[in-house]
């Protein structure tokens, strides 16, 4: 018996992708705080009193823009202070923190336009030049280890570099803060010393690790001496004071509700690493898809000369993200889950057999809904077939 279901239940992945990279580009100030509704209320106008059309010194823009933010942009309860000002490039650039978050941003002179955020056009004009080209490419992999989409690129990235080898320096790191709680830390240190200390067994414990986040399980398998390891984790712990800074009641270092994760702090702030997953190649952010062709792509194009590696064809699937070696469905022409092509077909249903909806990694009570609805299918079906007997 085939059973059937509609893209939309395949699809929801590439709508909340769209969904997340139109509120990401929103201004910081709007994306971390809700504009106060009553800021037109009597009571919340400024008594900073500015000439129209003036130019305003230092001290009085100071008190100007920190009085604005409080009555005008923040929630009620947020603390803000206004920690630097200084003149550039014709505007004031003013470097406020709120709630352990340091956010910068601009007014004009006479305090008539307020910028939550600014873009340095030299700085994106920089971080948009290609990769530079070296005989033996070094990349960098920065995730979080239960980012699902830093899992989601690593499935992508192992074939590339087993492929690849030693013609690559490949290194995974880790973002400068977590977002999955202690089980990340404590995941992110093992990487890390598993790494530093058993790099021929590095690719093989991810592997493992990958298939259902089984760390115990994947250090037996790999033959990790457990001594070893555990005094590592607890060296780097103390050298990086990692649990310490998590601990922290006044979480001073933490990355406004994010705790920190301090041993690839350095590289992230240089290379101004801000998600999971960020692909760093010879010292600049490249941009690729994270699937093995488009990773190998990337890759071979920082290579002076391209080695026959790259030449040979790799699987262009793309991984599901999280835990598992699922693959996403393949786009069509339409941009609906289904066969590659680049012909025009009309929308359709796509197959498949029953055990394959218990496999998908979707809502239960979707999968539940689904199950019932292709049953009641396939018996509608089989009624049609009775009938015209």
């Amino acid at each position: 018996m085939i059973t059937t279901i509609k893209p939309q239940f395949l699809n929801r992945y590439y709508i909340s992708i769209l969904i997340i990279s139109i509120i990401s580009i929103l201004f910081l100030f709007i994306s971390c705080n809700e504009i106060n509704s009553n800021s037109n209320d009597a009571d919340k106008k400024s008594d900073i009193a500015v000439p129209e059309g003036k130019a305003m010194d230092i001290k009085t823009a100071k008190e100007f823009a920190l009085d604005f933010v409080k009555n005008n942009m923040i929630r009620e309860g947020q603390n803000v202070d206004l920690k630097e000002i200084n003149e550039e490039k014709g505007l004031f650039k003013l470097k406020f923190a709120l709630d352990r978050n340091e956010i910068t941003s601009y007014m004009t002179k006479d305090g008539a336009l307020f910028f939550p955020s600014g873009m340095d056009i030299a700085d994106i004009k920089k971080k948009n030049e290609p990769v530079p080209k070296t005989d033996k490419p070094k990349v960098e992999l920065f995730v979080m280890s239960y980012c699902p989409y830093g899992t989601q690129i690593q499935k992508g990235i192992l074939p590339v570099v087993e492929r690849l080898k030693d013609k690559i320096d490949f290194e995974v790191k880790f973002v400068n803060y977590v977002m999955h709680d202690k089980k990340e830390i404590d995941e992110n240190i093992l990487q890390y010393c598993i790494q530093k200390n058993y790099k021929d067994k590095y690719l093989g414990y991810l592997k493992c690790f990958l298939k259902e986040g089984k760390s115990e399980d994947c250090i037996t398998e790999m033959k990790i001496d457990k001594t070893s390891l555990d005094k590592c984790i607890a060296e780097t712990d103390e050298t990086y004071s990692i649990t310490k800074d998590f601990k922290d009641p006044s979480k001073s270092k933490w990355h406004g509700t994010y705790p920190p994760f301090a041993i690839n702090d350095k590289e992230c702030n240089d290379y101004d690493v801000k998600s999971s997953p960020t692909v760093i190649i010879n010292g600049k952010a490249a941009k690729s898809g994270r699937d093995a062709k488009s990773l190998l792509n990337v890759i071979c194009d920082a290579f002076k000369t391209k080695p026959d590696e790259c030449s040979k064809e790799i699987d262009d699937s793309k991984p599901a993200p999280g835990f598992g070696f699922n693959k996403m469905p393949v786009p069509n022409g339409n941009g609906l889950p289904g066969l590659n092509t680049n012909k025009t077909v009309p929308p359709q249903r796509i197959q498949l057999k029953p055990e394959d909806i218990k496999n998908l990694k979707i809502n239960p009570k979707i999968k539940d809904d689904l199950i019932k609805k292709e049953a009641a299918i396939t018996n509608k079906k089989d009624e049609t077939k009775t009938d015209k007997k």
